[in-house]
């Protein structure tokens, strides 16, 4: 079954929307600033890339919901008609120092009771697994889309951004600064998407702006926090599975969640390796947060409105991308996104 990607939104520290969020990561446009009163344990301002801030103030779940809410609507602007009451699938932080465990509980709630004219849901589900949560929010959809339902949404929303879990990250040595240089830039973003399958965008004159080739999960034994050393086992499960019966060389670009820690680039480094075969410039990598910071559990569904972009405005030069995500735990998460179909009156898919 051919599933494509109909629609995109999101609300990023570089973009109001899905299109300049993406014109901004394309020219290597970053958005990072000191906080006029937070500082991190050696009296330094703490640098962030913080999102359009209308509601200065606001607590996490609030936070969640304002940039949920705003991908949503850039989404539903896009859309030309109704499209009933399809599913929800959400990806949320992980549980974490600033964060309340029942916050995920109340995010859900508010997000049934959203109506619109173009878009309701009637039921919703979750995952709180961190910064791969994006991509396994995009899995379960496409699982949904192959049982049978016609459209899903997928969307995704995290943000550092408070001051508790920022105190954290500065304990443990994460936050960047000049004397923390493998440290990362704090983010916050919303991304959603519109998954379908090929008869759901004929049926409601939707485009497809790619097409969802292959996904694959996988399960780190050695995750951050480890004793043992991580070399990349889950991540490279992940690749596998998603790069299985692909042509040598079969991918053209990556995006992924590097974000400047030296654990991160190490486990990419040791399963790119060994995927290597699949790789055609292995240079060809994107890596977003250099622009809006670490967007933990948003990156995955963040790096489709990057790719389907770069089709959408001819730019691309690539027909397929892997994209991928590592949680702090041990969460992995791959998809390779191929070109939209060419267009004409014999659509072909890839």
């Amino acid at each position: 079954m051919n599933i494509g990607i109909a629609a995109v939104g999101a609300r990023t520290a570089v973009g109001y929307t899905a299109a300049p969020s993406a014109a901004a990561v394309r020219a290597d446009i970053a958005n990072f600033n000191e906080h006029p009163s937070w500082v991190d344990q050696r009296g330094e301002p703490m640098v962030l890339a913080a999102a359009p801030d209308p509601t200065p103030g606001q607590a996490p779940g609030e936070r969640l919901l304002y940039l949920l809410d705003a991908a949503l609507t850039d989404l539903e602007d896009s859309l030309s008609g109704p499209l009933g009451s399809p599913p929800l699938v959400l990806a949320l932080p992980a549980n974490r120092p600033g964060l309340d465990p029942d916050l995920a509980h109340r995010v859900v709630a508010a997000l049934i009771r959203r109506h619109t004219d173009r878009l309701q849901f009637a039921r919703c589900e979750s995952f709180t697994i961190g910064q791969a949560g994006g991509l396994a929010a995009i899995i379960q959809g496409v699982e949904l889309v192959r049982r049978g339902t016609p459209l899903v949404v997928v969307a995704a929303a995290d943000s550092w951004l408070h001051i508790e879990t920022l105190e954290w990250l500065d304990r443990c040595g994460r936050l960047h600064a000049p004397a923390m240089p493998w440290g990362f830039v704090p983010g916050e973003a919303g991304g959603c998407c519109l998954i379908a399958s090929e008869q759901a965008l004929a049926r409601h004159g939707l485009p497809c702006l790619g097409v969802i080739e292959a996904v694959g999960t996988g399960h780190e034994p050695h995750p951050l926090g480890s004793d043992a050393p991580c070399i990349g086992t889950g991540l490279t499960q992940a690749l596998q599975a998603t790069l299985a019966g692909l042509p040598e060389h079969g991918v053209e670009a990556i995006y992924c969640d590097l974000n400047g820690e030296r654990h991160r680039a190490d486990e990419a480094g040791f399963a790119l390796a060994r995927i290597s075969e699949s790789l055609r410039d292995p240079d060809a990598m994107f890596v977003p947060a250099t622009c809006w910071g670490d967007v933990g559990a948003a990156g995955g569904i963040l790096f489709t409105t990057l790719a389907t972009a770069a089709h959408q405005r001819n730019y691309a030069r690539w027909r397929r991308a892997l994209l991928f995500c590592s949680s702090d735990g041990p969460e992995r998460a791959a998809m390779l996104l191929a070109a939209p179909p060419t267009s004409g009156s014999h659509r072909t898919w890839p």
